[in-house]
């Protein structure tokens, strides 16, 4: 506790946990030490290098900024915008009209993401979340709004589907008030397509306790496997309590541009959003820049079945040394990683022991991979790899020194 601080500053400091693979992440990358800067190949942060070289091209054909973009617009995402990802979205992603008056943008999913659970719950109240998941979730609802996490945990025996079940042994258990349920399709960590099936029963679920349904799907757009991803708005009615999260930091590579999409049909969520995104505003260059690329119908096709065959390629890369290697996996169909099993790396079942392959690996090879343990996973010894950081070339060489450390 801080004397200088403020009672909600010290407060949102104690709630703040980041994951220690982030924090080495961050000391290793900025390090003064040239080796230990050089020297590192990140592997646990879900970003999609592989598409720069695609995206710098056409930031760099669209000449200039329109005046407009100097001055305000709307906080919540300028009409233009707005209506260009209506179009967009109705069309490639969500297939089905979409009201430019029911999205809002902020600068990024999280910030998203947390807007929406500050307006939809109350202090104290919990979030519903299947894991393994997302290692931030419980950064964007627990650290300055006061929200509880409780986690769903899933059966690795099962490939972690999603069950009905699980959701009622949480909610039943729950030591605070649920009154929302998190959903992630395609999923993060596994880079899986949820079913149908799970996805509508989830709802149907839901809707029966009256809770708040929140659907992100950031990798929409980025499958490459057998599996097709179907959006939540082609599956049941939305109503008023199903809110969905969307964004270009994943589909569109551009995650230091930041800009996360919400669409809501309940008008008072939309109305109360409205009044976080006034502290949370995309710049008028990067709303320029996306709605740009979002009215060249030839460019996004050509980038998006490009994202999607480098993804292939490197999934299948990875897959490849995981094989040799004797490391079991899921099979992924989307997304920028994969979930391997290496139960077989622990001397025994415990998270210390993860803790230890992890740091192992990190200490002895300079690669950094992201602990089950940090995605809430059941139990130890899952890793998520993210194999679009860097070329195939370049992650098949760093995976396999890092597994070599350890098995």
């Amino acid at each position: 506790m801080s004397p200088c601080l403020s009672d909600r500053a010290n407060r949102s400091l104690a709630a703040q946990d980041v994951p220690e693979y982030l924090v080495e992440h961050v000391a290793r990358r900025t390090s003064p030490d040239p080796a230990v800067r050089d020297g590192y190949i990140c592997l646990a942060v879900a970003e999609n290098k592989l598409m720069w070289d695609f995206l710098d091209r056409k930031a760099n054909a669209v000449r200039g900024v329109e005046a407009a973009a100097f001055g305000y617009a709307e906080h919540w995402g300028a009409s233009p915008f707005r209506e260009r990802i209506s179009r967009f979205g109705s069309e490639a992603l969500w297939h089905e009209p979409i009201d430019p008056e029911t999205i809002v943008t902020m600068a990024g999913a999280g910030a998203t993401l947390e807007a929406t659970f500050a307006s939809l719950c109350n202090p104290g109240e919990g979030v519903l979340i299947p894991t393994p998941s997302y290692a931030a979730y419980w950064l964007d609802i627990e650290t300055r709004i006061g929200l509880h996490g409780i986690p769903v945990p899933a059966s690795a025996d099962d490939a972690f589907r999603l069950h009905v079940s699980d959701l009622e042994a949480a909610f039943r258990s729950s030591p605070v008030p649920i009154s929302a349920l998190l959903l992630t399709n395609p999923t993060n960590p596994t880079g899986q397509v949820v079913s149908d099936q799970e996805l509508t029963n989830a709802v149907a679920w839901a809707r029966d306790r009256n809770i708040h349904i929140v659907v992100n799907e950031l990798y929409a757009l980025s499958t490459y496997g057998t599996k097709p991803f179907t959006s939540i708005t082609r599956l049941v009615d939305r109503r008023d309590d199903i809110h969905l999260i969307w964004g270009f930091s994943k589909d569109f590579a551009a995650s230091g541009l930041r800009c996360g999409v919400l669409i809501s049909n309940n008008v008072d969520l939309i109305a109360a959003v409205h009044t976080h995104a006034m502290f949370s505003v995309v710049s008028g260059d990067t709303q320029h820049l996306f709605s740009t690329m979002l009215a060249d119908p030839d460019w996004l096709a050509d980038y998006i079945a490009e994202m999607r065959t480098r993804l292939a390629t490197s999934s299948r890369a990875v897959t490849e040394v995981l094989t040799s290697k004797g490391v079991g996996h899921l099979e992924a169909d989307a997304g920028l990683f994969l979930l391997a099993d290496m139960r077989a790396a622990l001397d025994i079942d415990t998270w210390e022991a993860e803790a230890t392959a992890w740091r192992t690996m990190l200490e002895h090879t300079g690669v950094n991979l992201t602990p089950g343990a940090s995605c809430r996973a059941p139990e130890p010894g899952f890793m998520r790899i993210c194999f679009a950081t860097e070329q195939p070339d370049v992650v098949v060489d760093a995976l396999d020194r890092a597994l070599t450390s350890v098995l």
